[in-house]
């Protein structure tokens, strides 16, 4: 009986508590905002933030309204559907400003924070060229540019001034256009300032720009200093079709680079012998005590049916440092070569500052020779790297890296996750035996994504992986060549990429599920994520070069300089 009467009791407690909330309460909803979220060019003019609310069970509602910067905030009680507003005042020009509605019932509460961004009062100085912070500007460039743009359609006047003194210039009652300053006498390893003033009468706005100079656009490196060169042809049947823009590797022990400057500063590549242009590179290692050099050059085109013909110059203490890896890996989101010890930082080579951190007991001695120079061993246990979430935004690109394990356990090589919660995620890496392994999962149906292949990838030997994705379309590759994977209830995600994915946690060799998992145990080495979904040729070459650095280039004899 007495049993009886806990249940019963349990049950009217259960029961009163579904009564409470039936029929279920719908939330209220936030609809159209003025100004709405992500306007822009909003009048500096503009008292009042405008919104409605609406519930459908026809509640009296409160809402509450801040803003960031502060230009005013308001807070109303009990009120019925309709439309509300609250003051604002200060806006500045050229401002972007977020404001946060908060509503309840009574029961729910449904937030939005929305953004817009003000007029331009004064004129606007754009698109400065050099940019600003360019660093290597050819010494002999001719002239400055600039735009100029009045959004009220005012005549402006401008005046340009450098330092030290390059040149200067003035003028008066224009329009909207790009305006230029000729130059001259500038010299390389300098550092000079612009500076643009305009006015269109009434408001008045300036720019400060910067930059360094380089050697000229063209030149004869033994005119500069330089005292070696060696001619590098690139094997066209290599390639089994044209590229644009391709970063060559070259990775070799020559005895004549030890007459290189010791930090590898004056190793200098020129796309042809004598006054010529200089193409631009990165160098991953140099020892100058045996002559190792890794490094990658940007080659603007390789031929598949000729060879191409570069030059390596070395040998000049004064120089300046030639490298340049932001130029080289344009179009990459994140480049790690995981050649420098894992002291927490992590370097990304494209200038974008996608730095990761490293986690577990990472050391110098996890720094061992990798398949392109240094890589990383990781211990299966605590190891990996994380790195802010870049890949959010993204819809489209290619992720690839070599790797090398025994391990037959699942291991991610790459994966995005949640803190908080089993899903969503993605990863790409090994499931057990040697299959490479691609998966994803949200909440809801038809989520549950998992694709895989028995590539033998648990060998112990090096291994090239990428995924490229269109958006519409995945592609999976394995040493160069691409591979199907047979999907889990022959559900494909069909180019599902990274912006639909609510994640906080992005890393290498290991995925973050709630907990950290599929740690990995081997090496990793080159991990580049980049937002262009590279094709198969493209991979291909990747590969062929990547994997025997020596067949791809062939170098020629040392020549000195007169």
């Amino acid at each position: 009986m007495a049993y009886g009467m806990f249940g019963y009791a349990l049950f009217a407690k259960v029961s009163a508590e579904e009564m409470e909330y039936w029929p279920p309460n719908n939330p209220p909803e936030i609809m159209q905002t003025d100004p709405a979220d992500g306007q822009q060019m909003v009048p500096i003019t503009t008292t009042e933030l405008r919104f409605e609310i609406d519930d459908l069970d026809n509640e009296l509602m409160s809402y509450n309204v801040t803003t960031e910067p502060d230009i005013g905030s308001g807070s109303g009680g009990l009120k019925p559907s309709g439309i509300y507003s609250v003051p604002i005042s200060g806006l500045e020009d050229l401002t972007t400003y977020s404001w946060h509605v908060e509503v309840t019932d009574g029961k729910d509460i449904t937030t939005k924070t929305l953004a817009f961004t003000t007029e331009a009062v004064a004129p606007v100085i754009s698109n400065p060229v050099p940019a600003d912070g360019e660093k290597d500007v050819p010494m002999d460039l001719p002239q400055l540019k600039f735009t100029l743009k009045d959004y009220q359609g005012d005549t402006m006047d401008y005046t340009v001034q450098t330092s030290p003194n390059i040149g200067s210039t003035q003028g008066t009652d224009v329009h909207d256009g790009t305006y230029s300053v000729p130059i001259i006498g500038m010299t390389y390893g300098a550092t000079y300032r612009w500076y643009v003033n305009v006015t269109d009468g009434e408001h008045w706005t300036r720019g400060i720009f910067s930059f360094e100079t380089g050697y000229p656009s063209q030149f004869d490196p033994f005119d500069f200093g330089w005292q070696y060169r060696k001619q590098i042809t690139i094997d066209h049947t290599q390639l089994s079709s044209d590229q644009d823009n391709f970063p060559v590797l070259i990775s070799c022990i020559d005895v004549d680079l030890m007459k290189a400057r010791a930090d590898g500063g004056d190793i200098l590549f020129m796309n042809d012998l004598g006054v010529a242009s200089k193409l631009y590179h990165d160098l991953d290692e140099f020892n100058q005590s045996t002559g190792t050099l890794v490094t990658w050059v940007k080659i603007p085109f390789l031929s598949s049916t000729s060879d191409t013909v570069i030059v390596m110059y070395y040998g000049n203490p004064d120089s300046l440092y030639m490298p340049y890896p932001e130029k080289v890996w344009t179009g990459s989101e994140a480049v790690y070569h995981l050649c420098k010890t894992p002291n927490k930082m992590i370097q990304d080579s494209t200038g974008n500052n996608n730095d990761g951190i490293s986690h577990g007991s990472m050391t110098t001695s996890n720094l061992i020779e990798g398949k392109i120079g240094s890589c990383y061993l990781l211990d299966g246990n605590d190891d990996y790297i994380s790195f802010t979430d870049f890949t959010s935004t993204m819809n489209e690109g290619t992720c690839s890296a070599w790797i090398q394990t025994t391990g037959d356990q699942p291991m991610a090589v790459w994966g995005e996750g949640v803190t908080s919660s089993s899903k969503p995620y993605i990863y790409l890496g090994k499931r057990d035996n040697g299959k490479l392994m691609y998966a994803r999962d949200v909440y809801g149906t038809n989520s549950n994504f998992q694709g895989q292949k028995e590539v033998g990838m648990n060998d112990g030997i090096w291994h090239y992986i990428a995924w490229s994705s269109t958006g519409s379309e995945n592609r999976f590759f394995f040493d160069g060549d691409e591979v199907t994977l047979s999907w889990q209830d022959c559900q494909n995600p069909n180019g599902i990429w990274f912006d639909d994915q609510n994640t906080d946690a992005s890393t290498i060799g290991c995925l973050i599920q709630d907990d950290t998992v599929n740690l990995w145990n081997g090496l990793l080495d080159e991990i580049k994520i980049t937002s262009t979904p590279l094709d198969a040729t493209w991979i291909a070459a990747e590969y062929a070069n990547q994997n025997n650095p020596s067949g791809f280039v062939s170098f020629g004899p040392e020549e000195q300089g007169p």
